[in-house]
């Protein structure tokens, strides 16, 4: 099946098999064999036709199911293909293809040896040898092969076999593989075919066998193709394909035609066969082969593997494969039917193909049908074309096969690394590849297909095993054990056709034996299509004893049901019956057999938990049979912690630490896993400390010089009795000391915010505050005592003063200045060199010069005689200044050290100029000599 983004739609006459309608009847001994009216048609218009014969056994011939081919059984034909030979003339005989492994010999046949071959007892049937069509923007990140190769899973050591259009091996793509090449390409003139092999035989061997083709743009077909199964780009740059690490046999299997190219099934048969050959007598590590093309599409399972006794090559040589291990994968066509395939991809035992987008909706082009094995991307996947480093998108179910055939041999190749059983067995490896895949619905019929998802599969071989699971269709499978069954085709039937019981209900029962691999755990489904059947029963014999039960079938049609979960012992007989004793239509269909894996413990790791933090965390398990039961097997739970039987962790931890854990887990069947866990509980979150303040009350008054007591408690839930540690502070004055309680005389005159501060050293901290306010000692007068501003006048200093305000506050006890001013008060004093003035100072807004001191009567302001205390110009004696940021500061200024004489009044400078906006405050001055 072929479909690129620039041919999209544009018709390409490749083929492969052969149809197989036409074929009118096996013939028994004595018996006339049925020729296909095909091929009676084309001897009649040109001469000759191409066809397969099926030679007679000397045994029974081979079940579908068989996939046992011993080399005595080829021996059942070779005595028939030689006689039978021997009577063609050697114009056919020269050209005929026989198989060694196969009961099947290819001819070009004219009208005589037609006749000869109708009436020959080494015959069973005959196919008309007909032509089929070929049927990465990189897909890995949506399968999870990328995650795969992160892992180290790249397919190492497996062979991926590519039949197609050749493959360009000397491409980049394929650096550093092992190639192994050949060529199967017939020449047939009356379809006007030609060998594609490069030394223009039929057939060839080694290096350059496989090159691709040149006669058609689809040549590229299988170098695309082979890129995308086992392509390596990590060293160039590009997406690889599924299994970049697998090696590549690559086989051209088409012939040159006029209208493009096309692989007859005699080349693809010889091709399948030569695979086995690899296998067998070769030893290669062949994972699987890739047949990305097929024919018209087809409605029934059974129309795909077989006609009247007669098993078709294609069947025959995809079983022979499985039987040594080596998937068939094959693409289901691009014809857009929802309940049909292109064979070979629909036949049974071949993993048949269907293509989605990486959006994982189910693409347009694509067949599918009740029995297709999978879906994968094949919408615009990128992958190499011409060498040496060409690359291109195309899309079509051919682009989705080999993403499965590279799947097998990375999952195939994990399995064998991890030396698990059944790495060799290919219903394994697709079970595994089925039960871990994405399900994809589809929107036209209401069926569910599994999109295949590589990382979640090798997830399951990292436990150490491969899945089970066997299909079981009416049509080889199973027999009535009571009263008669119609067949019925139905879209809806599992393969496309089902079993109808008869009127009357009531007697009608039909069996299907279970082979199952070993004793154990399993679980059933069934398949019936829908509304044409009601409430049935079921028995199921387990070998140990019958569980019976209903299901109904008025529900749930085209699609799988579960019957239950059974456990099986063995040795002893082991089936599921369907009945219609309850008076009901019966639809006997399909029933599909699913191993139980043991249990295996999910979850890795748990979450640390917190003391004092509620804690809930449920335990996974996969596989295994419900219900389970849990335990701890060994280690103790933290206090408050315990684990209940249905898997639940849970509690409020009351201790840290980690605590190592043993787990169990086990099912109904009594299959159990340990897995060792560490649960780590963290302290509870540091709490921060709690802080009292005791002393003094909030808002109490003090005068200045009195001795102030704070004191405060500090308790911490870690670390206990912090008080010692406690510091304290005031916004006016500091640090004040720490510990439990602080005794201080010194505060300033003013409101004193003062913080209690606390840390436990974790983290935690407290804080409290507490104000208070020191007043002034106010007595009024000079000489040492305080002077009381309200109990003098204050006037202006006329030679500077400006406008603004002047406040006495505090009870006479401060003098506030604001504005632009100029202020004395009349304060007759003789300075001395003992002389001290000492006052409380703060101010909020800045001007030019704010100061005081003493002056005489009628004399002009005089630098010397004035204390500039801060302001933006330079003048006044300037060794005192404020600092004190908006609060308070005290000053204590010894005036004898700079100046004496007698003076008449104390000045205020409060000098702004500019702005007139500025403020001071002159508190508790005191004058006096020591």
């Amino acid at each position: 099946m072929f479909r690129s983004d620039c041919c999209i739609g544009v018709p390409l006459v490749i083929l492969m098999g052969m149809l197989l309608t036409g074929v009118l009847h096996a013939a028994g001994a004595g018996a006339h064999v049925g020729i296909p009216d095909g091929v009676w048609g084309k001897v009649h218009d040109h001469g000759s036709a191409r066809i397969i014969v099926r030679l007679r056994e000397d045994a029974a011939p081979l079940a579908p199911s068989d996939n046992t081919y011993p080399g005595e059984s080829r021996r059942r034909w070779q005595g028939h293909r030689d006689r039978l030979l021997s009577t063609m003339p050697e114009r056919i005989r020269s050209r005929a293809r026989s198989y060694e492994n196969l009961p099947f010999v290819a001819l070009d046949t004219d009208e005589d040896a037609l006749l000869t071959l109708r009436d020959s007892d080494d015959v069973v049937a005959v196919f008309e040898d007909r032509l089929r069509q070929p049927t990465l923007a990189s897909s890995g990140a949506v399968i999870g092969s990328d995650v795969a190769h992160l892992n180290g899973y790249g397919g190492a050591g497996t062979y991926v076999a590519i039949l197609d259009t050749g493959v360009d091996v000397t491409h980049e793509f394929f650096a550093g593989k092992s190639r192994i090449e050949a060529c199967f390409s017939t020449t047939y003139a009356p379809h006007g075919a030609t060998t594609t092999c490069p030394n223009g035989s039929e057939v060839q061997f080694g290096d350059g066998a496989a090159a691709p083709c040149s006669s058609s743009n689809s040549c590229i077909h299988g170098t695309h193709v082979a890129g995308i199964a086992v392509g390596n780009g990590s060293a160039v740059g590009q997406p690889s394909g599924v299994a970049p690490d697998a090696n590549l046999v690559a086989i051209q299997v088409f012939s040159s035609l006029p209208s493009g190219v096309g692989a007859y099934t005699s080349d693809i048969v010889a091709a399948m066969e030569y695979v086995y050959d690899l296998k067998t007598n070769g030893g290669y590590n062949i994972a699987s082969v890739n047949l990305s093309l097929g024919g018209d599409p087809i409605a029934t399972a059974y129309e795909c593997d077989r006609f009247l006794n007669s098993v078709t090559p294609e069947k025959e040589a995809a079983d022979l494969l499985r039987s040594v291990g080596i998937a068939t994968v094959a693409a289901a066509g691009n014809d857009g039917q929802a309940d049909e395939m292109s064979s070979p991809g629909c036949i049974t035992g071949i993993v048949g193909v269907g293509s989605t987008s990486d959006g994982d909706a189910i693409a347009g082009y694509s067949n599918r049908a009740s029995w297709l094995t999978f879906m994968a991307p094949g919408s615009a996947i990128r992958s190499s074309t011409v060498a040496p480093s060409t690359y291109a998108n195309l899309s079509g179910t051919s682009m989705a096969t080999p993403q499965v055939a590279g799947a097998i041999a990375v999952l195939r190749s994990a399995a064998e690394a991890g030396s698990i059983e059944g790495a060799d067995d290919v219903d394994r490896l697709v079970a595994t590849l089925t039960r871990n895949a994405v399900v994809v619905p589809d929107g036209v019929t209401g069926r569910q297909y599994p999109r295949i998802q590589l990382d979640t599969a090798l997830d399951q071989i990292a436990t150490g095993s491969l899945a089970y699971s066997r299909v079981l269709d009416t049509d080889y499978a199973g027999s009535a054990t009571g009263g008669s069954f119609n067949i019925v085709d139905d879209t809806e039937g599992y393969g496309g056709r089902y079993l109808q019981a008869q009127a009357p209900a009531g007697a009608n029962r039909y069996r299907f034996g279970l082979e199952l691999p070993a004793a154990g755990n399993f679980r059933l489904f069934a398949w019936w299509p829908s509304g044409v059947a009601g409430l049935v029963s079921y028995r199921v014999n387990t070998g140990g004893g019958i569980a019976s039960g209903t299901v109904d079938q008025a529900q749930h049609g085209n699609g799988w049901s579960e019957i239950g979960a059974f456990a099986f012992t063995l040795p002893g007989e082991a089936y599921v019956e369907f009945a219609d004793d309850l008076g009901n239509p019966l639809a006997v269909d399909a029933v599909r057999v699913d191993g139980i894996d043991s249990p295996v413990i999910a979850t890795l790791a748990v979450p640390d938990g917190q003391v004092g933090q509620a804690y809930d965390v449920q335990l996974q398990v996969a596989g295994g049979m419900a219900p389970y039961a849990w335990e701890l097997s060994d280690g103790v739970l933290p206090g408050g912690m315990s684990l209940s039987a249905g898997g639940r962790l849970s509690g409020t931890p009351a201790q840290a630490g980690a605590f190592p854990l043993d787990v169990r887990v086990t099912d109904a069947g009594s299959a159990s896993d340990q897995r060792s866990l560490l649960l780590t509980v963290a302290p509870a979150p540091n709490q921060a400390p709690t802080l009292t303040i005791t002393g003094p009350a909030n808002g109490a008054t003090f005068m200045q010089g009195d001795a102030v007591t704070f004191s405060a408690t500090a308790d911490d839930p870690e670390s206990g009795d912090l008080s010692g540690s406690i510091a304290w502070s005031s916004n006016l004055d500091g640090a004040l000391g720490s510990g439990a309680q602080v005794v201080t005389s010194g505060l300033g005159v003013g409101t004193h915010v003062v913080t209690a501060t606390v840390s436990d050293g974790q983290g935690g901290d407290a804080q409290q505050t507490v104000t208070v306010t020191v007043e002034a000692q106010q007595s009024g007068g000079g000489g040492g005592q305080a002077l009381d501003f309200g109990a003098v006048t204050v006037e202006p200093f006329a030679a500077q003063d400006g406008v603004g305000a002047v406040v006495v506050e505090d009870g006479g006890a401060t003098l506030y200045l604001n504005g632009n001013l100029w202020k004395r008060i009349a304060f007759p004093y003789q300075v001395t060199a003992n002389t001290v003035v000492e006052f409380d100072y703060r101010r909020d807004r800045l001007g030019e010069i704010h100061g005081f001191g003493f002056h005489d009567n009628g004399a002009s302001p005089n630098a010397n005689t004035v204390f500039e205390l801060e302001g933006t110009q330079n003048w006044g004696l300037r060794d005192y200044s404020y600092t004190g940021g908006g609060g308070w500061q005290h000053f204590r200024i010894p005036v004898g050290q700079y100046y004496t004489g007698q003076f008449d009044y104390l000045l205020f400078v409060l000098d702004d100029d500019k702005a007139a906006a500025a403020d001071a405050r002159f508190s508790n001055m005191q004058v006096f000599d020591e």
